[in-house]
């Protein structure tokens, strides 16, 4: 009797197995991708309500996803900032800065007392941090650079 020969139908299943397991990885990659894209429009609705001040706007993806038309986005603009949006009444005050006199001019510049010379020499920081993380350098130069 002649032994049976299955190399063709193994190949066969085999072939069949990763191509099975291709259309899968593409599918994964394509859920991954539409979460991700899903999330970054929640984060743009959330900026843009944070923006706003108010968390009821009525926005939807779809006023981020769809095309530009000048005149249907002026109505919608019209809906969403009508004058119910410009009439409330924002509780913020003012906000009450310090005078710079209050400061101490210790914490951006040390002084040294050179006593050859009888004078005071004053040694910049490297750097400087400004309002919002802006920082200014003091190179060797003597440039302040942002």
């Amino acid at each position: 009797l002649r032994k049976k020969d299955e190399r063709r139908k193994q190949k066969r299943d085999a072939y069949k197995e990763r191509k099975q397991a291709e259309k899968q990885a593409r599918k994964d990659e394509i859920r991954e991708l539409k979460a991700l894209k899903k999330s970054e429009i929640e984060e743009k609705l959330r900026k843009l309500r944070k923006l706003a001040g108010d968390d009821s706007l009525p926005l939807s993806v779809d006023d981020l996803e769809a095309d530009f038309d000048p005149t249907s986005y002026d109505k919608r603009m019209d809906e969403i900032f009508s004058s119910q949006y410009y009439g409330k009444s924002e509780a913020e005050e003012k906000p009450v800065f310090s005078d710079i006199t209050e400061d101490s001019s210790e914490e951006l510049f040390d002084i040294i007392e050179d006593a050859s010379l009888d004078r005071q020499s004053v040694v910049y920081p490297r750097s400087i941090v400004l309002w919002k993380g802006i920082v200014l350098s003091y190179f060797f130069f003597g440039v302040w650079l942002i």
